[in-house]
Protein backbone atom coordinates (compact mmCIF):
# COMPACT_ATOMS: atom_id res chain seq x y z
CA UNK A 1 0.00 0.00 0.00
CA UNK A 2 1.26 3.59 -0.87
CA UNK A 3 1.63 6.27 1.80
CA UNK A 4 1.77 9.84 1.64
CA UNK A 5 3.94 11.78 4.11
CA UNK A 6 4.43 14.55 4.19
CA UNK A 7 7.46 16.09 6.08
CA UNK A 8 7.21 19.39 7.43
CA UNK A 9 8.22 22.15 10.01
CA UNK A 10 6.76 21.00 13.57
CA UNK A 11 4.51 23.26 14.99
CA UNK A 12 3.60 23.86 18.79
CA UNK A 13 0.24 21.87 18.33
CA UNK A 14 2.40 19.03 17.18
CA UNK A 15 4.46 18.99 20.57
CA UNK A 16 1.97 16.30 22.33
CA UNK A 17 3.08 13.81 19.92
CA UNK A 18 6.53 14.24 19.80
CA UNK A 19 6.55 14.09 23.97
CA UNK A 20 4.97 10.98 23.61
CA UNK A 21 7.06 9.71 21.27
CA UNK A 22 10.21 10.87 23.37
CA UNK A 23 8.73 9.14 26.00
CA UNK A 24 8.60 5.77 23.70
CA UNK A 25 12.37 6.43 23.00
CA UNK A 26 12.97 6.45 26.61
CA UNK A 27 11.56 3.75 27.74
CA UNK A 28 13.37 1.91 25.03
CA UNK A 29 17.01 3.17 26.11
CA UNK A 30 15.56 2.66 29.64
CA UNK A 31 14.95 -1.23 29.01
CA UNK A 32 17.68 -1.43 27.36
CA UNK A 33 20.18 -0.23 30.17
CA UNK A 34 18.23 0.66 33.26
CA UNK A 35 20.73 1.22 34.80
CA UNK A 36 21.97 4.08 32.86
CA UNK A 37 18.89 5.88 31.51
CA UNK A 38 16.47 7.57 33.77
CA UNK A 39 12.66 6.55 34.10
CA UNK A 40 10.73 8.02 30.99
CA UNK A 41 8.57 9.80 33.38
CA UNK A 42 11.66 11.26 35.06
CA UNK A 43 12.54 12.69 31.68
CA UNK A 44 9.61 14.29 30.31
CA UNK A 45 9.04 16.28 33.41
CA UNK A 46 12.45 17.44 32.95
CA UNK A 47 12.88 17.91 28.59
CA UNK A 48 10.52 20.04 27.04
CA UNK A 49 10.98 20.06 22.49
CA UNK A 50 9.58 23.46 22.68
CA UNK A 51 13.18 25.37 21.87
CA UNK A 52 13.46 23.28 18.68
CA UNK A 53 10.53 25.20 17.31
CA UNK A 54 10.96 28.65 18.98
CA UNK A 55 15.41 28.60 18.57
CA UNK A 56 16.44 30.18 15.37
CA UNK A 57 19.76 27.55 15.85
CA UNK A 58 17.30 24.63 16.46
CA UNK A 59 14.93 22.66 13.92
CA UNK A 60 11.91 20.24 14.55
CA UNK A 61 10.54 18.17 11.61
CA UNK A 62 7.37 16.37 11.43
CA UNK A 63 6.43 13.37 9.50
CA UNK A 64 2.70 13.27 8.79
CA UNK A 65 0.54 10.63 6.91
CA UNK A 66 -2.81 13.22 6.33
CA UNK A 67 -3.51 14.58 10.19
CA UNK A 68 -1.74 12.05 11.97
CA UNK A 69 2.23 12.50 12.81
CA UNK A 70 4.08 9.76 12.23
CA UNK A 71 7.82 10.54 13.11
CA UNK A 72 10.34 13.67 14.23
CA UNK A 73 13.27 14.32 14.46
CA UNK A 74 15.07 17.73 16.13
CA UNK A 75 18.48 19.27 15.83
CA UNK A 76 20.31 22.40 16.57
CA UNK A 77 23.06 23.89 14.81
CA UNK A 78 26.44 24.37 16.67
CA UNK A 79 29.55 26.81 16.34
CA UNK A 80 32.38 23.94 17.64
CA UNK A 81 35.35 25.97 19.28
CA UNK A 82 37.89 24.48 20.57
CA UNK A 83 41.69 24.53 21.04
CA UNK A 84 42.34 21.67 19.64
CA UNK A 85 40.12 21.22 16.74
CA UNK A 86 39.23 23.71 13.74
CA UNK A 87 36.31 25.70 14.26
CA UNK A 88 33.16 24.09 12.48
CA UNK A 89 29.56 24.96 11.82
CA UNK A 90 27.42 21.53 11.94
CA UNK A 91 24.56 20.38 12.62
CA UNK A 92 23.59 18.02 15.55
CA UNK A 93 20.80 15.57 15.47
CA UNK A 94 19.75 15.18 19.06
CA UNK A 95 16.35 12.81 18.68
CA UNK A 96 14.51 11.04 15.77
CA UNK A 97 11.83 8.77 16.20
CA UNK A 98 9.68 7.13 13.70
CA UNK A 99 7.00 5.24 14.76
CA UNK A 100 7.17 1.12 14.31
CA UNK A 101 5.00 0.34 11.82
CA UNK A 102 6.08 3.02 9.24
CA UNK A 103 10.28 1.93 10.06
CA UNK A 104 11.95 0.54 6.71
CA UNK A 105 9.79 2.57 4.21
CA UNK A 106 12.10 5.17 3.75
CA UNK A 107 10.63 7.69 6.20
CA UNK A 108 13.21 8.11 8.22
CA UNK A 109 15.43 8.30 5.59
CA UNK A 110 13.60 11.59 4.51
CA UNK A 111 13.82 12.81 7.35
CA UNK A 112 17.31 13.15 8.08
CA UNK A 113 17.57 14.59 4.16
CA UNK A 114 15.46 17.32 5.02
CA UNK A 115 17.36 17.86 8.14
CA UNK A 116 20.72 17.77 6.28
CA UNK A 117 19.12 20.24 4.06
CA UNK A 118 18.07 22.25 6.44
CA UNK A 119 21.16 22.43 8.43
CA UNK A 120 22.99 22.92 5.09
CA UNK A 121 21.05 25.96 4.67
CA UNK A 122 22.37 27.46 7.72
CA UNK A 123 25.88 26.71 6.88
CA UNK A 124 26.58 23.68 8.66
CA UNK A 125 29.52 21.56 6.87
CA UNK A 126 28.61 17.91 8.62
CA UNK A 127 25.87 16.72 10.56
CA UNK A 128 26.47 14.20 13.49
CA UNK A 129 24.36 12.31 16.60
CA UNK A 130 24.95 10.06 19.17
CA UNK A 131 23.54 6.25 18.94
CA UNK A 132 23.87 4.01 22.04
CA UNK A 133 25.78 0.54 21.04
CA UNK A 134 23.00 -1.56 22.07
CA UNK A 135 20.95 -0.22 19.30
CA UNK A 136 21.97 -2.31 16.35
CA UNK A 137 19.33 -1.23 13.86
CA UNK A 138 19.79 2.70 14.74
CA UNK A 139 23.24 2.00 14.05
CA UNK A 140 22.88 -0.04 10.83
CA UNK A 141 20.46 3.20 9.81
CA UNK A 142 22.83 5.53 10.23
CA UNK A 143 25.40 3.70 8.30
CA UNK A 144 23.58 3.17 5.53
CA UNK A 145 22.87 6.87 5.44
CA UNK A 146 26.55 7.47 5.35
CA UNK A 147 27.22 8.33 8.79
CA UNK A 148 31.06 7.17 10.14
CA UNK A 149 32.03 6.42 13.71
CA UNK A 150 33.95 9.68 14.70
CA UNK A 151 34.39 8.97 18.19
CA UNK A 152 34.70 6.32 20.29
CA UNK A 153 33.04 6.92 24.07
CA UNK A 154 34.04 4.26 26.10
CA UNK A 155 33.03 3.54 29.84
CA UNK A 156 33.75 0.61 32.20
CA UNK A 157 31.66 0.23 35.32
CA UNK A 158 33.83 0.14 38.33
Amino acid sequence: MFVLIEIRHAQYQDLKFMHDALYQLSEMHHRADPEYFRHPAEISLQKSLKHYIESEQAFALIATEGEQAVGFVVGEIIQERSPLLKSMRYGAINEIFLLEQYRGGGIGRELLQQAQAHCLSLGATELRLEAWGFNEPALSFYRDFGFVTHIHFLRKKI
